[in-house]
């Protein structure tokens, strides 16, 4: 196991962000997100199951970080707990200043919808909206819109940045699963998150789309500093980020930084 100290929580001070296309200009703590004796279980007595068992490690924000396991090890678990949408679970969760145990729904709620942007395996693109339309959905959803905002305006900028700008009128069922996947980003990107949980992106994929996605990724992160989590049980994916989390029956097993064979050179 890698011994870097991730499983220390650090506190940062304020660092300012530099207005790009996906973040807007302003102060804000870093997100790092510490977890210290994660534990989770489902059942009871002897049907009891240990999701997750005494997980501690930190992830400094703007790491690309896959978590990897077996069906069963607890990974999608894991990434629904720092998500904020798993709140039955016992040990510390923090991301920036933001304590997850202690945080009422409605606390949570908006912390997902301002914070963070969820990818998932199966897209959820409303098949009765147009690319562009499906993008700009997490407006209906903001208490305080962004007036200075033309959400058509933004969904178009998104789109063009995932190389979709002439498909804002197709309707999903008029696009390739890449291409579905590529919408699905754009909307996650749209209210300016600072964390993309991604669970198995790939997994609807063929090999050669899904590493073009992962392609994309790496720009986010590598451009605009974005923090990204992704789910996978594809060796060829976990190596696409640049650090590697291990689980087995719930336990951490191994954490590991990737060396890429350009960041030698």
């Amino acid at each position: 196991m890698n011994t870097t100290p991730y499983t220390r929580c650090r506190v940062h001070p304020r660092s300012y962000i530099i207005k790009t296309p996906f973040i807007s200009a302003h102060y804000t703590y870093d997100m790092n997100i510490c977890l210290r004796d994660l534990n989770k279980t489902y059942g009871h007595g002897d049907a009891k199951t240990h999701v997750l068992q005494s997980v501690s490690l930190t992830i400094d924000s703007g790491q690309f970080v896959s978590i990897v396991g077996t069906s069963g090890s607890g990974k999608t678990t894991m990434l629904n707990i720092m998500g904020g949408l798993d709140t039955s679970f016992t040990g510390s969760v923090t991301i920036g200043d933001h304590q997850l145990e202690k945080l009422k729904e409605s606390q949570l709620a908006r912390l997902r919808n301002d914070k963070f942007g969820f990818i998932f395996q199966q897209f959820h693109l409303l098949d009765h909206l147009t690319a562009l339309e499906n993008i700009t959905l997490p407006e209906f959803f903001n208490r305080d819109p962004k007036k200075n905002i033309d959400p058509t305006k933004r969904a178009q900028t998104l789109l063009d940045q995932v190389g979709l700008l002439h498909k804002q009128d197709a309707k999903p069922t008029e696009l390739s699963g890449g291409q579905k996947q590529r919408v699905a980003i754009a909307r996650a990107l749209y209210n300016n998150p600072k964390i993309l949980f991604c669970d198995e992106p790939t997994g609807s994929l063929d090999r050669l789309t899904g590493e073009q996605i992962m392609e994309l990724f790496q720009s986010l992160n590598k451009e605009h500093n974005l923090t990204l989590i992704v789910v996978t049980h594809e060796e060829h994916v976990a190596k696409m980020a640049s650090r590697i989390i291990r689980l087995e029956d719930g336990k951490l097993i191994s954490d590991d930084m990737v060396q890429h064979h350009h960041e030698e050179a």
